[in-house]
């Protein structure tokens, strides 16, 4: 029961992760480049010092040059997520230490393949082009949320084994029976 509820969980995170990445791809090059700027505004009103006090054009040279780096790690954030869902359902699946291996790069690759399919989705998208750059912080993204998703996995596992141990019941959960779940 409890490995069936977690992986329906990050199933369901898989799929508006997955929808997620793809609207975002989605959008044609103005309106994409009209978000960044607008977040990148935002960042850059609360964090540069004195921001407010730049003539017009300082205020946008200073939001240009938050706009590439914020953009790359949008494209982080997003597979980062991505990754966290598809590890979590794996991990569903593990019966050992080496299953949480397979796990993990199963799903870097998983969410590099994602990242080769956006850019080019990206082609066809009015004034978007794919990008090298963008799938390598894509799989940055994933690695990171991949390491996020076995942290979770592993407190997880580790409070399910206390409480199984103050009732006093045989654990069930261990390596080499059950890895996570």
């Amino acid at each position: 029961m409890f490995r069936k509820v977690f992986r329906f969980v990050f199933l369901v995170g898989i799929l508006f992760s997955a929808a997620f990445i793809f609207l975002n791809s989605h959008q044609d090059a103005e309106r994409s480049s009209g978000r960044s700027q607008g977040v990148s505004l935002l960042v850059a009103q609360t964090f540069v010092a004195g921001f407010e006090s730049l003539s017009p054009e300082e205020q946008l040279e200073e939001v240009k040059k938050i706009e590439g780096p914020l953009r790359e790690i949008a494209h982080g954030c997003e597979f980062a997520m991505l990754a966290f869902f598809v590890y979590g359902f794996s991990a569903t699946f593990c019966r050992s230490g080496k299953g949480a291996l397979i796990s993990g790069a199963g799903s870097v690759a998983f969410c590099f393949l994602y990242a080769l399919s956006d850019e080019w989705h990206q082609t066809f998208v009015g004034g978007r082009a794919a990008e090298w750059s963008d799938v390598g912080a894509d799989s940055a993204g994933a690695l990171v949320g991949v390491l996020f998703a076995f942290a979770f996995c592993l407190i997880l596992s580790k409070i399910r084994r206390s409480r199984l141990r103050r009732k006093g019941e045989k654990e069930k959960v261990c390596f080499g029976k059950g890895f996570f779940f």
